[in-house]
């Protein structure tokens, strides 16, 4: 997850899918770090209307649907069926459930008081899309609380990787200003927002493999290079790793931004 904003339709849409879905059984063993995004942006919900409709959109397994469907009429969007059925259960009350991805989330017309989603945008292959389908789901007066992966986030890994050959191992990340833009051309003005720094430490190069496809963050670009990977490719990439160990281990940057914004009345 490194550097720049996507071009549309680069992600294989159907192998997230089944990334995100393979991953839904051990998902949170390996989401502490979104958790503590969730926890901060959570800091700023807004109060609402009681009731409420409320969109928790890419709702993983569950975590902050939890909290939201208590006292929320909810609806749950996200890519895998497996997903929507994991946060499903965690609910507190019955919410509704919707398979789709952030393109064709626009279509819904769910009319919420305000949509959530975290650590989730930096999947949308179109940013400009997804601000206007978000848009196209906020009441007037409605809130957005967002947070998403940005641009600068596991520079290491993508270094490694380089030294390794030319494909792109590492998807491209995008960046706050065009993030901001996009929203902001969709009536969104942004009233809070937060960038958002953490490294975390691994072993080893078969940890970080483990951890991401644990999260089901592993390779989606459609032009991904296929095949297993060789004994001295391994062994170059395990190297290139080792001059960003420190005393707690390989170090990777996760940046982050989270914001809130809110559509016209």
């Amino acid at each position: 997850m490194a550097g720049a904003a996507l071009t549309p339709m680069r992600l294989d849409s159907a192998r997230v899918a089944r990334n995100f879905g393979g991953a839904a059984q051990r998902y949170d063993q390996y989401a502490a770090l979104q958790r503590d995004i969730a926890a901060q942006l959570r800091l700023q919900w807004p109060r609402l209307p009681n009731p409420a409709t409320v969109v928790d959109l890419g709702c993983g397994t569950g975590h902050d649907s939890e909290w939201l469907s208590r006292e929320h009429r909810l609806h749950l969007v996200d890519i895998a069926p497996e997903m929507v059925a994991a946060a499903a259960e965690r609910c507190a009350m019955p919410a509704q459930q919707h398979c789709c991805d952030v393109s064709c989330f626009g279509e819904l017309g769910l009319s919420a008081d305000a949509i959530w989603t975290s650590s989730m945008l930096q999947w949308a292959t179109d940013m400009p899309l997804a601000a206007e389908a978000i848009a196209a789901n906020l009441k007037p007066g409605g809130s957005l609380l967002a947070s998403l992966f940005t641009a600068g986030s596991l520079t290491e890994l993508a270094q490694a990787w380089a030294t390794v050959d030319d494909a792109e191992h590492v998807l491209p990340l995008p960046a706050i200003d065009g993030t901001r833009q996009a929203f902001e051309a969709v009536g969104l003005r942004i009233s809070w927002q937060q960038p958002f720094t953490r490294q975390l430490h691994f072993d080893s190069l078969g940890d970080i493999g483990r951890h991401l496809r644990g999260l089901g963050a592993t390779n989606a670009l459609k032009q991904r290079k296929k095949g297993l990977m060789g004994r001295q490719q391994l062994a170059r990439l395990t190297a290139a790793l080792e001059p960003f160990r420190d005393e707690q281990g390989i170090a990777l940057t996760w940046n982050a931004w989270l914001f809130k914004a809110e559509k016209a009345a």
